[in-house]
């Protein structure tokens, strides 16, 4: 009887490691996804909309992120940024950059990310237009 007894919780206790061990798994991949939700939908609503971001978080956030008890906001208005962090290991970074809306930083920095440069929305006087060239240098049809 011992040695079923034994067995029994040898098997609970490998079970339990495996489930939590999947949980961290999870969570590992999880967090990252919903701390640049958070930053990159706080960041529109706060710089393009103009929100208050404690209504929008609470009103348009929490309801749809199931992660959203666990997940810090901070907005910094001189620099147009906002980060969501999680348990401090987590930390998704959103920039407002004029004329590109918000932008998650990944795979790159904040000073690289601010460098970039737009094209223009005034047209060009050195790509005039020619009435029978083909678009989209003319008003022709496709070449």
């Amino acid at each position: 009887m011992k040695r079923g007894k034994k067995t029994i919780v040898i098997g609970i206790g490998v079970l339990l490691v495996l489930v939590l061990a999947g949980a961290g798994w999870y969570l590992n991949r999880a967090i990252p996804i919903g701390t640049g939700y958070v930053a990159r939908y706080i960041c529109s609503s706060v710089f393009i909309s103009h929100r208050d971001p404690q209504i929008t978080y609470r009103e348009d956030v929490a309801p749809i992120n199931p992660l959203a008890g666990i997940i810090d906001v901070k907005i910094d208005q001189a620099q147009k940024k906002v980060v969501a962090s999680s348990f401090g290991l987590f930390k998704s970074t959103a920039l407002y950059r004029e004329g590109c809306g918000c932008t998650l930083v990944t795979g790159t920095t904040e000073a690289e990310l601010r460098k970039q440069t737009f094209m223009s929305k005034e047209p060009s006087t050195a790509g005039a237009r020619v009435p029978d060239a083909p678009w989209p240098t003319g008003d022709g049809g496709v070449s």
